[in-house]
Order: C-alpha cells, then structure tokens, then sequence
C-alpha cells in the first residue's frame, strides 16, 4: 500500500514539498518503544583514532508516543559528552533571529505575492486561500513563494498530528540543556534560511506551485515516507526522495543546496570532530544520512574511519 501510495503521489512535484520539509521538520525516524523486538532505524557509530561519534537521523516534528526513544539511542545520548544538530530550534534561539527571518521569508514592504506570480500559480493560491485558509490571506500575500510554500507544508502536516513541539531535533535540544551538556550547531537558522531566500523566484515559484496543486496528499505522503523510516528501509526512502529530482529538472538547484552541498559541509565538520577527543551524539535528517553522497558514504570514503550500523539493540 505504502509503494502504491508514493508512485501515485510522484507524478506531481511533491519534492519540493519534501525539501521544504527537510529544513522545517527534516526528515523523521519513528522508532517505537519495544526494546524486546528490537528496532530498525538510521542510527551509526563511527569510530576514529582518538574517539567516537554517534549520528542519529530526525524530524523536527512528532507526537507524544515516540518517547522515550529506544533504549539504545536514550543510553547513548546520555553516555555523550556533546551535542550536535543541524540548527538550534529552542524558542529562546529562535526569536534571536527573528529578524533574519523576517527579512529572509517576506517580500519587501510594497510587494504583493499575488501580483509577483504567473497567472496559473495566483489561481492556486486563490483557491487555496479560500478553501484552506481564509484567514491567512493577507499574510500570505506577504511571503516570499518559499516561505509560503512551507506554510501550506506545514498546515498540512500539523493537520495530520504531527507537532514541532515533539519534534525529536528539540527533545534531545530540551534534555542536553537539561543535562548541562555544550550543544554545537552544524549549520544555524540563519543558514537554513538563507538556502530557500537565495534560491531564484522560478525555482521558488515551482515549489510553491507544486505543493499548491498536491496539498490533499501531503498528508498522506508523508506517512507512508514515515513509514519506511519507522521499518529503517533505507533503500525505499531514497529511491522515493531521490527520484523526485531525477523527474524534475526545474527542482536541480534545490536538490544542491538543500543535500549535495549541505551533505558536504556537514561531513566536513563532523570529521573535525573525529580529530578529537570528545564522544559527539549527532542529530541530523535521515535523508542527510543515506545515498552515495549521503554523510554516512562521504564518512566511509575515509578510510582513517570505521562507520558503524547500530540496529537491534547490537552492533550490526
């Protein structure tokens, strides 16, 4: 069923949706709490000279049942001494930069979304406005095509009981400061921002079309992709996340900044951490993890490293 449902669904542009995903909620493990049936998932340890790190995969949103996560991971995070996450998402950082966000997500003050986009585009928005979001209007007419695209994202996923409140990037961020443990960003919100404001308005424009014309099946989507992170099917999950930009080659500049050069980046700050001495857990999506230029291949290209797949409970 959950094959069916993401070959029905790809004939559209939902990628994008899936990358605008990726920087607000990134990608989700959904591992249970039965720890006699053990688990599947994308968990790793790897191993240098001098120390080891743990890299785990995530969402930025959930629901109350996935906690406490497997024992495993729990016990490791604990074990830790630091840790690492693409942004830090707690309120307190997040309304530091507000003003970054302001700038990066709304058009200038004398600019009206409907009036920057092709006809075709501006009937979308109408008729999602009126349907979904009545009350909205004005401000979405504010946004940049990005930033609004992640809004009707994030209505549709909310919708479906997914929270950012139990989003699993900020329960390890509540319980490291709980902890007293020092947390390092591999990216920042300012960042992760600057990824979708620096994209070109038609690029911008095609994601907001292509969530626009698929919003009844986001919700829909994105379980059945959770559902392959749940079982940690890898292969299915980047076969699916990966083909979207094979089909549309309008969404190329997207699938480099938001995976090819941010993959590279993060591997080259997670090798620094290999140079020394303090055990890291690493918080980062699943989608980031997996794939020939995933961070766990890039990783593996270094053969000074010894890149571990913990599932079960065990070592794999």
């Amino acid at each position: 069923m959950r094959r069916r449902i993401v070959r029905r669904i790809r004939k559209s542009a939902w990628v994008s949706g899936v990358a605008v995903l990726s920087f607000v909620l990134t990608v989700s493990v959904l591992w249970g709490r039965d720890t006699e049936t053990g688990y599947r998932g994308f968990f790793w340890r790897v191993d240098s000279e001098s120390t080891s790190v743990y890299l785990f995969g995530s969402i930025h949103v959930g629901t109350p049942e996935l906690y406490p996560l497997h024992e495993l991971i729990e016990r490791t995070f604990h074990e830790s001494d630091k840790l690492a996450v693409e942004a830090d998402i707690r309120p307190a950082t997040q309304m530091a930069a507000l003003p970054f966000y302001v700038a990066a997500t709304m058009l200038p003050a004398d600019t009206s979304l409907r009036n920057e986009l092709p006809d075709d585009i501006r009937a979308l928005l109408d008729d999602y406005i009126r349907d979904a979001a009545p009350m909205y209007g004005l401000a979405i007419d504010r946004m940049r095509p990005w930033a609004a695209a992640m809004m009707v994202t994030m209505t549709e996923i909310q919708n479906a009981g997914f929270k950012p409140e139990w989003g699993v990037d900020l329960y390890f961020l509540n319980q490291a400061e709980k902890a007293g443990k020092e947390i390092i960003e591999l990216e920042s919100v300012e960042q992760q921002l600057a990824l979708f404001s620096e994209l070109s308005p038609e690029v911008q424009q095609y994601m907001l079309k292509s969530i626009l014309q698929d919003r009844s099946e986001i919700a829909e989507y994105a379980q059945a992709m959770i559902q392959s992170w749940k079982t940690g099917d890898a292969e299915t999950l980047h076969h699916e996340f990966m083909r979207q930009y094979a089909d549309y080659e309008e969404l190329a500049p997207l699938k480099k900044a938001m995976l090819t050069d941010r993959d590279a980046k993060m591997t080259e700050t997670i090798q620094t951490f290999l140079e020394g001495q303090d055990t890291v857990f690493i918080v980062v999506g699943a989608a980031h993890l997996i794939g020939e230029e995933g961070i766990i291949a890039r990783l593996k290209n270094n053969p000074r490293l010894n890149v571990v797949p913990l599932k079960d409970g065990t070592l794999e």
